[in-house]
């Protein structure tokens, strides 16, 4: 498959933290803008990183700006599940995917097949969706460094949530809402390399593909596999059970599994209670771990969840705003729990993203253009659509332009805005263009890009910072004062 930057080779046993370490999305055409938003932000924060092409214009995309790019929808062609993935993929269209089951399915199957590469070749890997905003290194918490949560040093996976309960995520014995009947995320996941992780992958894998073909096996009622995704898939893994137990499973079934449970995982077990904390190696005042188990698949493997002190889902972010409580601006943000996406774009998250200041390209079509809908319609779906973004003619592009967005550690350039005439041309104002711009320049639907948005000003209804994003996480105590002050 096409890459650009980094050279995919496989690491020795002694190779750094650091040198392992790498973040990783996945983006289909749908849902360029917030991939490229994504890679702003990653880009400002110096990480490793590389995005998982689902699509040629994805690739074409990324190598026109130099982001480092695999072509895993090319992967493994002769290979069974790519083949079933793909299938899956092009009969959703390859943009609406949130909108298909089967085609989410296939996009989740081609994300576990290249996840297992990176493992196998020594790479610690952590995936972060699109629709994510990262503010600070991930590296001092995952790898343990950080005082407050050594116990992740021992950790094959750490994963987020979906808990909203601030009490019980950062409770000493269920940390991360551990026993809570919540949901664990898979927008933001880090994956350490070895072959546990590699093991845990490959179920997924397996459960994704079964999924998607709904063999008689699969034991979907009517022979209908409805109702699943790779997040509660995921889920059911860590829970130690089959697939089906969540959604498909009676009372009676779910009983005889968890008796076999029971029997294979006594390890895991304590007191009846399944995930137990790990106690070896385990730091006095650490977030703890946890351990888990595959009956007759993996009998052993260690479960982190992630604080949304730092790893914030949008609840915990955009509703109950706690970086004003603690003082703690968040090392990332998963855009959850918002309202107003549709299956055209995900015009809530945007929204969400651009009051606070986390969008980093410019707005889209802030104008309805005819027949296509508020911010610009388009097609694609689930954070997906490019939202109709326009193909500027070639004489917008300037020499400077290219070369400064190639540059690794880019992020805007000066502000631009490419405006919509009656008679639907595109001109630009001034000449440069930003990498808002690029995003239009490959699509063409017609839209308008309007000037980025500042990070220096955060505003919503219920907050205003006058200082900006950066300076948030340096000085807390000080900016919280003076949150408190402007409210």
């Amino acid at each position: 498959g096409a890459r650009t930057g980094h050279p995919m080779q496989r690491l020795g046993a002694s190779a750094s933290e650091d040198a392992r370490f790498i973040i990783v999305t996945f983006a289909t055409k749908g849902v360029m803008d917030f991939a490229l938003n994504w890679v702003l932000h990653i880009r400002a924060l110096h990480l490793p990183h590389m995005l998982g092409a689902m699509d040629d214009a994805m690739v074409d995309v990324c190598e026109r700006w130099a982001i480092p790019v695999h072509a895993v929808h090319r992967d493994n062609p002769e290979d069974a599940h790519s083949r079933q993935a793909m299938s899956g993929l092009m009969g959703a269209g390859m943009a609406n995917l949130r909108g298909s089951d089967k085609g989410f399915a296939g996009l989740g199957v081609l994300k576990t097949l290249f996840i297992q590469r990176l493992l196998k070749d020594g790479h610690d890997v952590l995936i972060s969706d699109t629709d994510t905003a990262w503010f600070k290194d991930p590296r001092p918490i995952v790898y343990g460094r950080d005082p407050k949560y050594a116990d992740f040093r021992h950790a094959d996976l750490l994963i987020s949530t979906d808990c909203i309960d601030s009490t019980d995520d950062e409770s000493a014995g269920n940390s991360g809402c551990w026993y809570t009947p919540v949901q664990k995320n898979t927008g933001m996941m880090f994956f350490k390399a070895n072959n546990h992780s590699i093991t845990f992958v490959r179920e997924w894998e397996e459960r994704l593909v079964i999924y998607t073909t709904c063999p008689p096996e699969a034991g979907a009622p009517k022979g209908k596999c409805e109702g699943y995704n790779d997040q509660n898939l995921l889920n059911e893994m860590i829970e130690g059970r089959p697939l089906g137990s969540a959604v498909w499973h009676d009372g009676a079934k779910n009983q005889q599994h968890n008796v076999r449970r029971k029997e294979k995982c006594v390890s895991v077990f304590k007191g009846g209670m399944y995930g137990i904390p790990l106690e070896e190696g385990h730091t006095e005042g650490s977030r703890r771990v946890f351990l888990v188990c595959m009956p007759g698949k993996l009998e052993r493997y260690v479960v982190g969840v992630l604080p949304t002190i730092e790893y914030a889902n949008g609840h915990s972010f955009f509703v109950q705003q706690r970086f004003l409580t603690t003082g703690v601006w968040p090392t990332a943000v998963h855009v959850t729990f918002t309202w107003g996406d549709s299956a055209a774009y995900a015009y809530g998250k945007l929204q969400r993203m651009k009051d606070f200041g986390m969008w980093k390209l410019g707005s889209i079509n802030r104008y309805n253009t005819p027949g296509r809908g508020a911010l610009g319609g388009g097609s694609g779906g689930g954070g997906g659509g490019v939202g109709g973004l326009a193909r500027a003619s070639a004489d917008t592009e300037t020499a400077d332009t290219a070369p400064a967005l190639a540059a690794a550690d880019t992020e805007i350039l000066p502000d631009s805005e490419i405006l919509l005439d009656s008679a639907q041309r595109i001109r630009t104002v001034p000449a440069l263009l930003d990498l808002a711009a690029a995003v239009a320049l490959d699509w063409g639907a017609a839209a308008i890009v309007v000037p980025a948005v500042g990070a220096a000003e955060i505003n919503s209804s219920t907050l205003s910072l006058s200082a900006t994003m950066e300076a948030f996480p340096s000085q807390p105590q000080q900016q919280h004062a003076q949150q408190q002050q402007q409210q």
